[in-house]
């Protein structure tokens, strides 16, 4: 069973250089680099349990942003997510063979290398693998892509106790919501299901392995309550889709809360996004 990687959040690159006082005040931020393609940079929220949060932004004045994979989203919210396992050929392999078994129209590409250069001038090297998108309906982000290191994983995502340790007290990630039209979402849970190798549970989620044991990960498929104009008219906005509702373990195993009785959550309107 693969483990959730990390989850991507496209921002400004105003914000990325200076980001919002909630955001800083609560999360422990890491630098992270620029990527091979010269097009976009990151920092980094890390977590106990393996999982990271990549803040990224396109890097205003460079050409090319509408061929990037992610160049159309809106920015100012979650767009993709990943998960890892133990090889990028084998994942790649068994993947598609689940999908085949399942005859649901999709498949994944071949892995391909991807990198980034480090503030410290060290270079981070992975491959990955995304879903192939063409002749379906699904856009980015609709499915996971998958992430596997070829450099030490501890340069891509420094596990060191000052990056993972964060003053609001999270220590990863519970679950993480993706909302789509009432049309596709039968549709998706096969898919889900074949990618992920685990059936859903009657809330539509798929419970997942954390890269450092312990707390598990829920991933929820699910539809927009009648009625939700806000949560709709985001949607809409996003070509049908809204990733959001991120939840996050706290000590003791428990959901994390913050001013007393109040979720720590990202989601629909949050402050820093």
């Amino acid at each position: 069973m693969p483990s959730l990687d990390h989850i991507i959040l496209l921002v400004s690159h105003s914000t990325l250089t200076s980001l919002p006082q909630f955001l800083t005040k609560n999360f422990t931020v890491t630098p992270g680099g620029r990527h091979a393609d010269n097009l976009t940079e990151n920092v980094l929220i890390c977590f106990r349990d393996g999982v990271y949060i990549e803040l990224i932004a396109f890097i205003p004045g460079q050409e090319g942003r509408e061929t990037h994979w992610w160049g159309n989203k809106k920015e100012g919210g979650i767009i993709d997510f990943a998960f890892t396992g133990e090889s990028a050929e084998g994942n790649w392999e068994a993947v598609n063979g689940r999908l085949e078994g399942k005859e649901v129209g999709v498949r994944y590409e071949k892995p391909v290398k991807g990198g980034r250069i480090r503030g410290d001038g060290k270079e981070v090297r992975w491959f990955v693998t995304f879903p192939e998108l063409k002749g379906t309906r699904y856009q980015r982000g609709v499915l996971p892509f998958f992430c596997h290191d070829d450099t030490e994983r501890t340069l891509r995502v420094p596990s060191d106790k000052e990056n993972v340790e964060h003053s609001c007290g999270a220590q990863g990630i519970r679950s993480l919501s993706i909302y789509v039209p009432e049309e596709m979402i039968d549709e998706l849970r096969k898919v889900y299901s074949a990618v992920l190798g685990v059936d859903c549970d009657d809330g539509g989620g798929y419970v997942v392995n954390s890269l450092n044991g312990g707390m598990k990960t829920t991933i929820v498929l699910k539809t927009p309550a009648k009625g939700d104009a806000a949560l709709e008219k985001e949607m809409n906005e996003r070509g049908g889709l809204f990733i959001g509702e991120l939840i996050f373990w706290g000590k003791g195993g428990k959901e994390l809360k913050i001013d007393g009785d109040r979720s720590l959550r990202l989601g629909l309107g949050d402050q820093f996004f």
